[in-house]
Formats: C-alpha cells, sequence, structure tokens
C-alpha cells in the first residue's frame, strides 16, 4: 500500500501513480524551461558581444597605427656595407650623403714594460715587505679615480688583471704570454676616443717599491707601462665637412640616422628613403581587421533562412554603417581610394599595392597626413563602440538574466510544492484503493461460503 512521502510504480489496479505525477510535472514545468532557453538565449548574446568587441578592438588597434608622427619610417641603404652600416629612426628624411672615413676611433691600451716581463702568472707584483698592502688609483679621461687593492691575497699577475677587473675602472685588463716564461699585463679603455687615456696613480703605501711597476700618465703617455695603441677619436667628413666624434658609432651628424663605422679609411654613398613596405604592412593590417570584423557581423547578424545569435540587433548595423562610410568619407581632403584602398560591392576591403607605391613616391607627406586624419577619426569612432555601446548592451543582457535566475528560483520553488501535492494526493488515492480492494476480496470470500452453506 502507498504512503503520502512516496508512491508505488504500479498498483495492484494497474495504475502507474508515479509516471501519472511525472507527466503531470512535465507541463508544470514548462515555463520553467521557457526561463531557462531564454536564459541560455542571453548567454549566447553575451558571448557574441564578446567576439563583437574584440574584433572591434583588435580593428581599433590597427587604426591606432596608422597615426602619429612616426607613421612614415624609414630605411637605410649603403653602398658599401663592408665600409660602414646605418640604421634610421625617428627624425630621419630622404636623401643621399657622401660619407668619407677618415679614421676610426681607437681606445687607449697600454701594457707593462717589454723589457721586463713576468716569468708566470703566480709572479708577485707589489712587495709587500714594507706594507701590508698597497694601491692603483686608475682613471680614465676626466673620470674620478678607482682605488684597487693589493695584498697578499691578489699579489700575484693574475691576481692583479682579476683585481682590476673586479673594480669596474673603466678599464679590461688581460694577460698576454709574449715568449717563454714572459708575460705582460694589457690594460685597455673600456671607451675609445682621443679624451679617454688611462692613467695609474701607484701608491706604495710607505712599502717598497712593487706597484709602481704598473704607473702610468695618460696625459703625457709616460710612466713605467708602454703605450700599445693611442687613444684616438674618429673622423667622417659628410658631404665635405668633416666632424670628430669619440666613438665609431656616430647618430649625431645625419639627423635620424647612426652610422657604425666598419673599416679606417673609405667612402660610400648613404641613403634614406621612405620605408613603403613597413607602411604598407601597418594598412593591411588595418585591412586584415576591417575584413574580419565585417565577417564577424555578418554571421552573428545570420541569413534570412539561419538567423544569427544577434540578429536584429541594431548596433550590428551602427558598427557596419560606420565602416561602410570610410570609403565615401573625405580624410584631409582625400579619400582612402586615392592611395589604392578600396571596399567592393561584398563589402570586402583590399590594397592595390600599385596605386599605394604609387602615392607615397609622388607626395609622402599626403599619404602620411590622410592616414593620420583617418586615423584619429576612426580610432574616435571604435573608441565609443568599444566603451559605450557594447558594454552597455552585454549590461543591459546581464541585468535581464539576473530576473530570469529569479523568475527560475521563483517558480522552481513553487513547482517543489505542487509536485509535493501530487504525490501527497496520489499517495492517498492509492491507499484508498488499496483499502477499496481489501474490501472487495473480503466480501467475496463471505459470498463464496454462503453459496457453499446453502
Amino acid at each position: 500500500m502507498a504512503t503520502t512521502s512516496s508512491l508505488s510504480s504500479t498498483n495492484s489496479f494497474g495504475l502507474d501513480t508515479a509516471a501519472l505525477v511525472e507527466q503531470l510535472m512535465t507541463v508544470e514545468r514548462q515555463p520553467l524551461t521557457r526561463l531557462q532557453q531564454d536564459e541560455q538565449s542571453y548567454q549566447s548574446k553575451i558571448s557574441a558581444l564578446s567576439t563583437l568587441l574584440n574584433g572591434a578592438s583588435a580593428l581599433k588597434d590597427a587604426v591606432a597605427d596608422l597615426k602619429g608622427s612616426s607613421l612614415m619610417s624609414y630605411k637605410t641603404t649603403v653602398s658599401d656595407d663592408s665600409l660602414l652600416t646605418a640604421s634610421s629612426a625617428s627624425g630621419a628624411t630622404s636623401g643621399t650623403y657622401n660619407v668619407t672615413i677618415n679614421q676610426r676611433a681607437l681606445a687607449h691600451s697600454i701594457a707593462t714594460a717589454a723589457a721586463s716581463p713576468y716569468s708566470a702568472l703566480t709572479s708577485p707584483v707589489a712587495d709587500l715587505g714594507g706594507a701590508s698592502e698597497q694601491y692603483l688609483n686608475i682613471s680614465v679621461g676626466p673620470g674620478s679615480p678607482v682605488r684597487v687593492t693589493i695584498n697578499s691575497s691578489n699579489n700575484t699577475l693574475q691576481g692583479v688583471k682579476d683585481a682590476i677587473n673586479s673594480a669596474n675602472a673603466g678599464v679590461r685588463a688581460s694577460v698576454v704570454q709574449t715568449g717563454a716564461n714572459a708575460y705582460r699585463l694589457v690594460l685597455t679603455s673600456n671607451t675609445s676616443g682621443a679624451a679617454n687615456k688611462i692613467t695609474i696613480g701607484a701608491d706604495l703605501n710607505g712599502g717598497n717599491a712593487g706597484v709602481d711597476s704598473l704607473a702610468y700618465d695618460g696625459s703625457s703617455d709616460s710612466g713605467a707601462m708602454e703605450r700599445l695603441q693611442a687613444a684616438r677619436d674618429a673622423s667622417i667628413t659628410v658631404d665635405g665637412l668633416t666632424v670628430t666624434r669619440a666613438t665609431n658609432t656616430i647618430s649625431d651628424v645625419i639627423p635620424g640616422v647612426t652610422l657604425n663605422l666598419l673599416k679606417d679609411t673609405g667612402s660610400a654613398n648613404v641613403t634614406i628613403g621612405g620605408d613603403n613596405d613597413a607602411l604598407k604592412t601597418k594598412v593591411n593590417s588595418f585591412i586584415t581587421a576591417y575584413n574580419s570584423l565585417k565577417t564577424s557581423i555578418k554571421q552573428l547578424k545570420g541569413t534570412v533562412d539561419a538567423s544569427g545569435t544577434l540578429s536584429g540587433e541594431s548596433l550590428l548595423n551602427s558598427i557596419s554603417d560606420a565602416l561602410r562610410r570610410l570609403g565615401s568619407t573625405p580624410f584631409n581632403g582625400n579619400y582612402l581610394s586615392s592611395m589604392g584602398i578600396t571596399v567592393d560591392k561584398s563589402g570586402v576591403m583590399s590594397l592595390d599595392s600599385t596605386r599605394f607605391d604609387a602615392a607615397v613616391s609622388s607626395d609622402s607627406a599626403n599619404v602620411t597626413s590622410t592616414l593620420n586624419a583617418f586615423g584619429n577619426s576612426f580610432e574616435q569612432t571604435m573608441y565609443s563602440f568599444i566603451n559605450d555601446s557594447i558594454p552597455a548592451r552585454t549590461s543591459g543582457y546581464q541585468a535581464t538574466i539576473t530576473r530570469i535566475k529569479k523568475s527560475e528560483v521563483d517558480l522552481t520553488e513553487r513547482l517543489d510544492l505542487v509536485e509535493a501535492g501530487l504525490k501527497q494526493r496520489y499517495a492517498a488515492l492509492d491507499a484508498t484503493l488499496g483499502k477499496l480492494q481489501s474490501t472487495s476480496s473480503f466480501i467475496t470470500a463471505q459470498l463464496a461460503q454462503l453459496s457453499k452453506s446453502s
């Protein structure tokens, strides 16, 4: 017999009360199903708006690259790149320059005396018999001296070399073996140029001679050490004007161009011209982002036969209109088509490279001004969609989903009560039918007994 808390699958009368309750609840749950479907639909719309936002952001970024004072970059070519190399940056202008290298810059280099080499890497440099420490004060050009301490822990040729390198005194120390049991300490300035000579002051600290074998006066190029290479400035002549610089990397002679001198003498032409390919790459990136966004909008709208996720969404039409107007709007007095940027009947944008190159060659300033005007204008258009329209629509859908979820909770609670009521009702019916069945069986048995008695 059934109780009020559960239903038998099928009672003795063949009535499946559990299935009957489930069928009734299926009908009752239809409003909840519709709410769940609506929620899923709005979730899909939010996802579609995210796709739209990503496409619009990519287009805005591509448009941003089409504006600014450095839109047109420049490239340099050198008639003899074994003589020197050249690179251009902001501030470069088109032109050809004749560059003659008169001499390259050299770094000052000195070494211990050839007449008295050290016999081994472990040979002592200082005589520490009269003092536990002696000092080297090393300076390069007008720089402040750096003190290097020589004591028992580093008083070898190898140790002094390492101590000088660890002191970051503006020089590079090395040891060169010049013969059998013959070693010399070599110091080279880290900075080239005539003004950057090495000076070493020897401080015996009241002790015996030793580190004075490393003393050197850069101002007079004399001392216990010997000069291996003189400090020298680079000298170049550009279009007849001679200039000197301390290094072989020269970036302040030709505006926006850095020269790197490779050989001591020679002449080459340096040509600076607009880098059409770099500008064209930026334009093509914009076109790719434009067509990608157009494709996304088309998919989100759908067709007559198959609706898209955002079918009927007015925001799509607004963005489409903004994209479509690009072809008919002048920027800086010019249309984009004047430089080969066109949109066909299907809405696909493309670039005619021949027309673009011709436009840049004819008047690169006009091309960059037009792209700048376009970039500034259209970036603001996309900014309004990205920061206002799309987020506002997304927020609206999210608010709708919140309301739907609240309705789902309320309806679910009501359906639970309805289901509990149906189960209780049919459990009572099941119990009543069971009692009737029992009474019927009793009466039938009594009647049968009476028949036997008669």
